[in-house]
């Protein structure tokens, strides 16, 4: 999920409960409390009645919109009585709510430990230091921002990182020294890519089996190499490894009419069927990914051509 869209959803979390109230919420309450012009929470709730008319995700089918000029209502039976969370799920949500914090720039980590603090004193019903001590997060060495941030500020200035690091399958950690080229998002994690003293070559450490990375002195600092390219490592929405033979496979996808206009939003070369279908041509290096990607759709989406692709989507729903 995008910044803007993550931002979005959050707007709509508000939005949704406080115009759900007897005789809606006007325009200009929403924006003051939301800190967005008025004309954004319009575009944001017009995303959530589009969304409900074209997106197959389900979830909205219940609720109905009222827009007027100044006033936003919004009738559903969703939420009619408060929301109640047992303690774990309120503790769950706390703890997502202070990792944002820990990777978060200050304004954003503040606002996300006050909800967090007001969602677990209003809904957890447990003492708050208990509380507190459960779901804490540890910020990262050498910085109160966290892990990922750390090693954005490491790569933008050419310092050299130190971390402990723990390799798929091993119980001890690794003592690693890493030059930080960039950070790569991909398969839902992220890397830091960097040439790594120890192996002596570039390679990818996945941030989540990092243990206190912190920065080096100023006798760290170093230079990218030209011929380092980060897109030779990231393809498809996933991560290579060094000397992985990538090949490439076009497989034809076809999109129902029903969530058709949400592919279309997405992609530029779709091409349309008469019965209001699309059909998209994707490169596709890692059939893992594709397999993903269509499931995801479920009677929605389904696999033209080659015949390898399609048996391979088959298999993975049990049909053989």
């Amino acid at each position: 999920m995008s910044v803007s869209a993550a931002e979005r959803l959050e707007r709509l979390l508000y939005i949704l409960p406080a115009a759900a109230r007897e005789g809606g919420a006007p325009v200009s309450e929403l924006a003051t409390a939301l800190g967005v012009e008025a004309r954004q929470v319009l575009r944001d709730v017009e995303e959530l009645v589009n969304r409900d008319f074209y997106h197959t995700a389900g979830g909205a089918e219940d609720i109905q919109v009222t827009v007027q000029p100044d006033r936003v209502t919004i009738r559903t039976e969703e939420f009619r009585r408060p929301t109640r969370l047992s303690p774990r799920e309120a503790a769950a949500l706390g703890l997502a709510l202070r990792v944002r914090a820990s990777e978060s720039d200050d304004v954003v980590a503040d606002r996300c430990r006050a909800l967090a603090v007001r969602l677990e004193a209003g809904l957890a019903a447990l003492p708050d230091d208990a509380l507190e001590e459960a779901v804490a997060v540890d910020p990262g060495v050498g910085a109160d921002r966290g892990l990922r941030l750390v090693l954005e500020d490491a790569c933008r200035a050419r310092r050299v990182v130190e971390f402990r690091y723990v390799k798929p399958g091993e119980a001890d950690e690794e003592q690693r020294r890493v030059r930080p080229y960039v950070l790569a998002g991909a398969e839902g994690h992220w890397y830091l890519l960097g040439w790594c003293e120890r192996a002596e070559a570039v390679r990818a450490f996945r941030l989540d089996r990092m243990v206190e990375a912190g920065p080096t002195g100023p006798d760290g600092a170093f230079e990218v190499p030209e011929d380092f390219d980060p897109d030779a490592w990231l393809g498809d929405g996933r991560l290579f490894l060094p000397g992985e033979a990538v090949e490439e496979v076009e497989v034809a996808v076809r999109y129902s009419a029903a969530i058709a206009r949400w592919i279309l939003e997405r992609e530029a070369d779709a091409e349309a069927e008469a019965d209001g279908a699309v059909v998209v041509k994707h490169r596709v290096a890692d059939p893992d990914w594709l397999v993903r990607h269509v499931l995801q759709y479920g009677a929605e989406a389904e696999v033209i051509e080659p015949a390898s692709m399609r048996a391979r989507v088959r298999g993975a729903v049990g049909g053989g």
